[in-house]
């Protein structure tokens, strides 16, 4: 580097003295360049050449070079090819200016061969290849073709085709030998009879599927036989005349014979109706009118003896014990002759069977007395009252009642539950019985009546068998008819209890409850089969509301939010519900199943606004 400086400063010195020595020497030194106007270039260095900057005068052209760098020598890369079977191997190595060249030779490895061997075949010889991974082959070790190894496969003559053996070698080459001749044809007959209006024949066919017709005979015409339908209550009889073949036709027309029904009763409770369903034995059936319950109670029209129409007595365990204490039955034959004119017997105490009932029942029965029973509740629940009723019903199946069964409502333990939930119990109890055909009334005394449960709804709803004593004791039968009570419940009660000491002979020693009838029970209870009287209803647990809104929608689905208005009901109207949910309430609209909202419906009768 020290010797470039060196050179480079010495060339500087010299130009300088050479312009200096041209520009005084000249006679024409005014016309002298002044090497003014210099251009520098720079030169860039490379791998073989030197770098500099070379300064140069525009308007001569003379130049010289300052900052002088030495080549700066190749930076060459390897790249090594690698020697083959046949290819020498070597190394090359190149600069990013171009420059390369060539050192390191390997010589070449030689071939490798891998052998494959291919098996002589019936029509081809066989062979070994000799592969080396390169991709030089040659083929040697040749070996002349294998003889044929032919199979025999053996085809049967059918009826018109000859028979041969077909001789099969695996490389593809065959021929044929063996032949036989056709076997001809064999027929097996299959005989189809005549029918009424086709002929008879025989077909034979061979099993190849050669086939003739033979033997006909000819058809045998139609023999109908009489198939008839007999009119229903609706549709014509009839006769169809078949023939064996399928073949038919229809006369002997008879007219429909008409519906006769067979009338089943479903008894109205006190919140719902009754109706009678008329069903034919084809099928067909209506329902009648529906009938409320409160218009089967008969009301009668005075509370005093001119009104009354019997008189009775009503028993338990207690009228049989002497007073002695000793039990003794009672002597119902003897009861009637002295002039009473029915019994109400306690069938139940609570859930359980009264211990006299069932000896009381067929003692009065075969003495010829009229008779009820009654179930002294000592329930207070609404589903110990409903258990109570259920109770009694099977106590009361198979048995025949001529007065009311009622409900005796008096124990303590009930004096002091609220109002609401005796109405409610009163209520259960009785529509129990009502919707198994049985006439259910209400025992109750004066203070039960007035001060404790619903009075108008009881007063205007239910027959009553009312206790309420006269200031009198010791009531003797048949002394008694001056005695007539008569205040606020007078018109409405059935049946009033008038005393607990009443006296008869034929029960010597013990107090009886006497009791005048107002309503000729008998008569009402037979009339509309209640009580034993009758069928048991079929059908139950229908549940009916009446409409509250002044229109209420009628939809096709209970979507409410849908566009499926299909009608409407008006204020007052009454439905049957088929299905009630706390969303909506599906019923029967012009005999199709719609849905209302439970918003405007009501389980007891409206009153109507017009």
């Amino acid at each position: 580097m020290k010797f470039i400086r060196f050179s480079f400063t010495l060339i500087l010195v010299l130009f300088i003295l050479f312009c200096f020595v041209c520009c005084d020497g000249s006679d024409d030194s005014n016309n002298e360049c002044k090497h003014k106007n210099i251009v520098d270039s720079e030169v860039t260095v490379t791998c073989d050449s030197e770098g500099y900057i070379l300064h140069t005068c525009a308007d001569c052209g003379a130049s010289y070079k300052t900052n002088r760098v030495a080549p700066a020598g190749h930076k060459l890369e390897k790249s090594v090819k690698t020697p083959t079977c046949v290819d020498i191997g070597y190394t090359t190595y190149t600069c990013e200016c171009g420059f390369t060249y060539k050192s390191d030779f390997v010589v070449p490895k030689g071939h490798s061969y891998t052998e494959t061997v291919t098996a002589p075949t019936c029509s081809s010889e066989g062979y070994t290849t000799y592969t080396c991974k390169c991709g030089d082959s040659y083929i040697s070790n040749h070996v002349i073709p294998i003889a044929h190894t032919y199979v025999s496969n053996v085809v049967a003559p059918t009826c018109t085709e000859n028979g041969y053996t077909e001789n099969v070698c695996e490389c593809g080459d065959s021929y044929l030998s063996d032949f036989v001749s056709p076997a001809g044809h064999t027929y097996t007959g299959e005989t189809f009879p005549p029918t009424c209006e086709e002929g008879g024949y025989t077909v034979y066919t061979c099993e190849c599927g050669d086939t003739y017709l033979s033997d006909r005979v000819a058809p045998l015409g139609h023999t109908f036989v009489p198939n008839v339908t007999p009119a229903t209550c609706t549709e014509e009889g009839y006769t169809d005349y078949v023939c064996a073949c399928g073949s038919t036709y229809r006369s002997d027309f008879v007219e429909p014979l008409g519906h006769i029904f067979d009338e089943k009763i479903k008894y109205p409770t006190l919140s719902s109706m009754g109706y009678s369903v008329f069903t034919c034995s084809c099928g067909y059936s209506y329902t009648g009118d529906y009938v409320f319950y409160q218009n089967t109670v008969i009301t009668p029209t005075e509370g005093d003896s001119s009104s009354i129409l019997s008189r009775g007595i009503d028993v338990s365990v207690h009228q049989h014990q002497n007073i002695d204490g000793i039990f003794q039955p009672l002597d119902w034959a003897a009861i009637k002759a002295e002039g009473v004119d029915f019994a109400i017997l306690r069938a139940s105490y609570g859930s359980a069977v009264c211990p006299v009932f069932e000896m009381n029942y067929t003692d009065a029965k075969a003495a010829g007395m009229p008779i009820g029973a009654y179930c002294y509740s000592t329930a207070t629940t609404v589903e110990g009252i409903k258990a109570e009723a259920i109770a009694l019903l099977e106590i009361l199946d198979g048995k025949q009642f001529e007065y009311p069964i009622y409900l005796d409502l008096e124990d303590p333990s009930q004096q002091e539950l609220a109002p609401e939930l005796l109405m409610e119990m009163c209520i259960t109890f009785c529509e129990t019985l009502q919707k198994q055909g049985y006439y259910v009334a209400l025992y109750i005394n004066n203070a039960w009546l007035k001060d404790i449960l619903d009075t108008e709804f009881i007063y205007n709803n239910l027959d009553i068998w009312y206790a309420r004593y006269s200031d009198s004791n010791d009531f003797v039968w048949g002394e008694s008819e001056d005695k007539v009570w008569s205040d606020t419940y007078a018109p409405s009660v059935g049946m009033w209890q008038y005393t607990c000491t009443g006296v008869l002979e034929s029960i010597p020693g013990i107090y009886v409850d006497f009791n005048y009838c107002y309503i000729d029970y008998p008569a009402i209870i037979k009339s509309l089969g209640l009580n034993g009287y009758g069928e048991i209803p079929e059908i139950d647990n229908i549940v009916y509301l009446w409409i509250t809104a002044n229109v209420l929608n009628v939809r096709s689905s209970p979507d409410f939010s849908a566009d499926n208005v299909i009608g409407y009901l008006t204020y007052g109207t009454c439905v049957e519900a088929i299905e009630i949910t706390e969303d909506y309430v599906k019923i029967l609209y012009n005999g199709a199943e719609a849905y209302i909202g439970t918003k405007y419906i009501s389980y007891t009768e409206v009153a109507s606004e017009i």
